[in-house]
């Protein structure tokens, strides 16, 4: 349904945007604190960022952008959320090569799981889904490749390619023993029986390799290929005797597009076939064989869209396309369907590709605001959702809605029962979601780059961004008396050449920022709104990432100098620069009256500007990066994609508390202290110890009885707290790489 576009002066063509990540003041009242603390943390849909998935029967792992591990049970009706391994580390996740991650079930119990531009391969005991436990990291093992690029196992057999070729054996997976290492190797496929195929391209030239592996695992070759036609950098997938090599990443420097196929059912005589004739793939996301047929995740040739195919390679020569389907991601068997984990849903497809029923839909959330107890959340391409959060720590989803064909929400605003959104190039939404379970869409107006929103009266305020050094943001006002029929009214030019769009209203005026100036306008004419003012921000290269307004007082937020500049805005025509609270390169902001809460990077902060000339400021770290927080009922819930974190707010004394689970010789400590704390020591009892670690995980020599401690300090206190923990006599696993960990 639309709104009036008659009077509209701008149906902009679609074209690509920057994300705004914005935050708007809605009013929540909450008690004014002296400073902030942690007190629990909660996630919400965690396992998104999908970047590796697995099928047992109906049990399904994913891992995601961290290289955190999930476990799930499949049902008819969707995915229900067994445990997970959380990394809790946030580094840069981004992996340009398809291979990255990647999941193989070792034996009942085990999995192993492949990163490798990071922490090459880690091996994950299951036996308990609801608590999976790291046991072992790549960086444990002897012999490790450097720029290790290739990874594959098979029958208890790992084999990793790079600077050299190593093979281990796995068949003790708590010891796992070198069997060799020799050559040169960048990509690697380890097919059945004992047959491994080695692709040498370090500089992009052809040269493939074949070897046979002896009774006692020497490696031996039997036939070779130096072809300029070859993939260059190749995606590699290994079936029962069949290996696949397809361009990776875009073709790799414009190289032409190559797919070939290496046939091991004769060992003695290995066969290459080049089919690139019959598959003119941009790039191939991920492929699964089952016996000779395949499942590939693809690229479409003008890199723009995903496809799954269904191919017969019976005949290597001559593979031929069964069926294929708009969609894509990682691929799995489970369950008898083929499951398609994309970065932010799961979905599962009858084996020939005719249907298929979405499994969970994880989001990538952009906002959430606040209805009493009714949360509602801007999840980026998922569109939006709403969710029970009166128990702010065990958030619920109620019901969600796509907004047209996937379109990205970037911000919303909400009132009486109506969210109102900035949908990117879908424009400006309203949402009914009086009824939690059954949102229901009831007006759109279209036009390119909806960015920011906020609402004052009766009035709604969009800032659109069009990226680009020629191109003008603006801000476009509705009439929202009535909500399922908005009228446009008329709309003001912002700046050239921007970053950002950013808005903010009050009391009849409004406040847009965008490139690396703030422009305020007199909107109680919203058909003639006229600029009043524009204050200096900083130097003309200057960044503003985000605004907000409250009490007649404006926060301006700069990425370029630093600081967040406090304006006393009580006659807008006149702001005045009150002072630069000097708190980091801030991204987002929300004002609460005198409270300012705050993004900058992963972590979060508050400050009381009671008095704006000497704010007092508190921070603390989040789990991971986050894009934009709201306050409620004593907690700030940031929107941290793919999740949202709760943090509370408590301003009493820190108190030391962890929990332990114990295998064997392994100990994983978690953290539950409650308040906010600087500084974090732990006293393993064995005469080893650790700093600034959340939630270690620690290896123990030997059995014995041990006492850790836990001493945190923080500007509100001390505290300490030790327990007593009992290590077994059993058989020894590989000790644990451990890792920082980011509070």
């Amino acid at each position: 349904m639309a709104g009036n576009l008659e009077s509209h002066p701008r149906i902009r063509s679609l074209c690509r945007t920057m994300s705004a990540l914005i935050l708007l003041s809605i009013s929540h009242q909450l008690p004014a604190q002296d400073c902030p603390g942690i007190e629990g943390l909660t996630r919400v849909e965690a396992a998104g960022g999908v970047r590796a998935c697995l099928g047992d029967g109906n049990e399904l792992y994913l891992a995601d952008t961290s290289v955190g591990l999930s476990t799930w049970k499949l049902d008819s009706s969707g995915m229900l959320k067994q445990g997970e391994w959380l990394r809790r580390e946030r580094r840069s996740s981004y992996w340009y090569g398809s291979e990255g991650v990647r999941i193989w079930k070792h034996s009942e119990g085990y999995l192993l799981v492949s990163k490798t531009d990071q922490s090459c391969v880690n091996a994950f005991d299951i036996r308990d889904p609801q608590h999976p436990l790291k046991i072992w990291s790549c960086s444990d093992l002897p012999w490790v490749p450097s720029l290790v690029r290739g990874i594959d196992y098979r029958d208890s057999t790992l084999i990793l390619g790079g600077s050299n070729i190593s093979l281990y054996d796995l068949s003790d997976i708590l010891h796992p023993r070198l069997i060799s290492t020799s050559g040169l190797g960048f990509r690697v496929g380890l097919s059945s029986g004992d047959i491994v195929t080695i692709d040498s391209l370090p500089l992009g030239t052809g040269d493939l390799q074949v070897y046979h592996l002896d009774s006692d695992q020497n490696m031996e070759a039997i036939a070779s290929w130096e072809d300029t036609n070859l993939p260059s950098k190749p995606f590699v997938a290994s079936g029962e005797d069949l290996v696949l090599l397809a361009n990776d990443y875009y073709g790799f420097d414009n190289t032409p597009y190559r797919v070939g196929i290496v046939d091991l059912a004769d060992p003695e005589e290995p066969r290459y076939y080049d089919v690139s004739t019959s598959f003119r793939w941009y790039d191939v996301y991920d492929l699964i064989f089952d016996g000779r047929i395949a499942f590939a995740s693809i690229i479409s040739p003008a890199g723009t869209n995903f496809f799954l195919e269904k191919i017969d390679f019976s005949d290597a020569s001559h593979p031929v396309v069964l069926a294929r389907q708009q969609g894509g991601g990682r691929l799995t068997l489970a369950g008898g369907r083929l499951i398609v984990a994309g970065s932010y849903s799961v979905s599962a497809w009858d084996l020939d590709l005719e249907s298929h029923q979405e499994l969970l839909n994880f989001g990538e959330p952009e906002k959430i605001l606040f209805d009493g107890d009714l949360g509602v959340i801007a999840e980026g391409h998922a569109g939006i959702s709403t969710w029970d959060a009166s128990d702010p720590l065990h958030l619920e989803k109620i019901g969600e809605l796509r907004i047209g064909d996937g379109n990205w929400v970037d911000d919303l605003a909400i009132r009486d029962g109506y969210a109102y959104l900035a949908a990117k190039d879908a424009g400006f939404v309203i949402v009914d979601y009086s009824q939690p379970n059954s949102l229901r869409e009831v007006a759109d107006i279209p036009f390119d780059g909806a960015a920011d929103i906020a609402l004052d009266n009766n009035l709604a305020l969009v800032a659109t961004h069009n990226y680009g050094y020629f191109n003008f943001d603006t801000m476009e006002i509705f009439d929202i008396s009535e909500a399922g029929n908005p009228q446009y009214l008329g709309s003001i030019p912002g700046f050239q050449g921007s970053y950002f769009a950013a808005i903010a209203a009050e009391d009849g005026f409004a406040y847009l920022a965008s490139g690396n100036r703030v422009l305020i306008v007199d909107i109680s004419d919203p058909a003639n709104p006229q600029e009043l003012a524009a204050p200096e921000i900083g130097t003309d290269d200057e960044i503003i990432p985000d605004l907000d307004v409250s009490d007649h007082m404006l926060v301006v937020p700069r990425m370029r100098n630093g600081g967040v500049l406090i304006f006393d805005v009580s006659n807008p025509a006149q702001p005045e620069l009150l002072n630069t609270a000097q708190v980091g390169y801030v991204n987002t902001v929300y004002l609460d009256g005198r409270m300012l809460y705050f993004t900058k990077g992963s972590t979060a902060g508050v400050a009381d500007l009671s008095d704006p000339t000497q704010p007092v400021i508190h921070t603390m770290k989040a789990l991971r990066g986050s894009w934009a927080l709201t306050p409620k009922d004593g907690h700030i819930f940031l929107a941290s994609p793919p999740s949202i974190e709760v943090m509370s707010l408590d301003c009493s004394p820190p108190t030391a508390s962890f929990n332990v689970e114990i295998s064997d010789h392994l100990v994983r400590l978690m953290n539950t202290s409650t308040s906010w704390w600087d500084e974090i020591h732990w006293d393993f009892g064995d005469g080893n110890s650790a700093e600034d670690l959340r939630d270690p995980e620690h290896y123990y020599e030997s059995p014995g009885l041990y006492e850790v401690t836990l001493e945190i300090s923080g500007e509100n206190g001390d505290s300490t707290f030790a327990q007593s923990i009992t290590i077994q006599d059993t058989p020894k696993q590989l000790k644990p790489r451990e890792e920082r960990i980011v509070r």
